[in-house]
């Protein structure tokens, strides 16, 4: 440290200065090593080898991770240490596309927009890391913030517009991803169906669950919910025709006698 303070702008600091950052973040320290890889990377990059240089930005990368996840998100403006995360993932990948930890150090910029509750960003970063390989560990993780994310915005017409799409993509992968997708797609249009006010349009949307062969765990109840919205809205004919269908298929449904 003492070396450093007199010689750090010497070609010759670069291996003390990388060591010293290193033994730091094994210290946890890992304030002090962001501090200081940064410090190396910014002085030295130009001049580095491989694999050295990717080496050295790869840690400057994990000390403000580790660094910025010792801070809460306290509100949606990122943090320094977060906004640094995001310009050096950006970085990496323009540097470094195909090595092996591209993808995880691409997932931290969605990690990032998540904890600090930018779910548009979350969810188009999270999105096109998913689509690019949904079969390995991170288009997993993706897959599951992304469920997250739009349950949390409860906008149920496009969580159900989202799972839709995404079911009739063919691409490796996606069949592991169709049982939850199905799942999520039948969720969210009953809860499209429950929160719209306008009677006409939520029975055509609980219809539209009790017809789709897919959609069967929620069947009865979507039925008999058209029927009551069906009432609502003072069509008594096809009311009874709803009715009638329940009774064929649930005979011994919940209030549908009363």
């Amino acid at each position: 440290n003492l070396y450093l303070s007199v010689f750090q702008s010497w070609p010759s600091a670069q291996t003390p200065m990388y060591s010293y950052a290193q033994f730091l973040t094994d210290q946890n320290n890992y304030s002090e090593s962001a501090r200081i890889f940064n410090l190396h990377w910014t002085q030295f990059r130009s001049i580095l080898q491989e694999p050295l240089r990717e080496e050295a930005l790869r840690n400057l990368i994990h000390a403000v991770h580790e660094q910025e996840n010792a801070q809460k998100a306290l509100s949606a403006s990122l943090s320094p240490a977060a906004s640094q995360l995001l310009e050096l993932s950006l970085a990496y990948e323009k540097e470094y596309p195909a090595t092996p930890p591209v993808r995880s150090i691409q997932f931290l910029r969605p990690s990032m927009h998540f904890k600090y509750g930018q779910f548009e960003q979350a969810i188009a970063e999270s999105q096109k890391l998913f689509d690019k390989n949904p079969a390995d560990d991170i288009g997993k993780r993706c897959f599951e913030n992304l469920r997250v994310a739009y349950y949390k915005q409860k906008n149920c017409e496009r969580t159900f517009g989202w799972a839709t799409e995404l079911l009739k993509q063919k691409s490796p992968g996606m069949n592991d991803y169709a049982a939850d997708l199905r799942a999520i797609r039948e969720e969210s249009l009953f809860l499209w169906a429950d929160t719209t006010e306008d009677d006409r349009r939520s029975a055509e949307l609980f219809e539209k669950i009790a017809r789709d062969p897919e959609m069967q765990r929620l069947r009865d109840k979507s039925l008999f919910n058209a029927y009551v919205r069906t009432q609502k809205q003072g069509d008594k004919l096809k009311a009874i025709e709803l009715a009638d269908q329940l009774q064929k298929i649930s005979p011994n449904y919940e209030g549908l006698d009363s």
